[in-house]
């Protein structure tokens, strides 16, 4: 039951972005990708706790990996964003 809510609440969150990039003004389908990159923007820094004997090499590359992670939503939004665009001129 559980995987079927996320799958339908997957879809409608794509077909909401879809919905939004097609309008005629451009800038309200930015509005999801704004959101997810924020929201990853304020999320990793929340979770960075300094480690007591200094930042290292590890550190850095974990929590850039992190905050890349948390940006898939972003890139995928934006690539709906630039299709739905190139076809709405054509």
């Amino acid at each position: 039951m559980r995987i079927f809510v996320f799958i339908a609440l997957l879809a409608a969150i794509i077909l909401l972005q879809v919905y939004l990039s097609k309008k005629e003004n451009k800038w309200f389908g930015l509005v999801m990708p704004i959101i997810c990159f924020l929201f990853a923007f304020i999320v990793v820094p929340l979770n960075m706790i300094a480690p007591t004997s200094g930042i290292d090499m590890e550190y850095i590359v974990k929590h850039t990996i992190a905050f890349i992670i948390f940006n898939i939503p972003t890139i995928i939004f934006m690539a709906i964003y630039f299709v739905c665009r190139k076809t709405k001129g054509k």
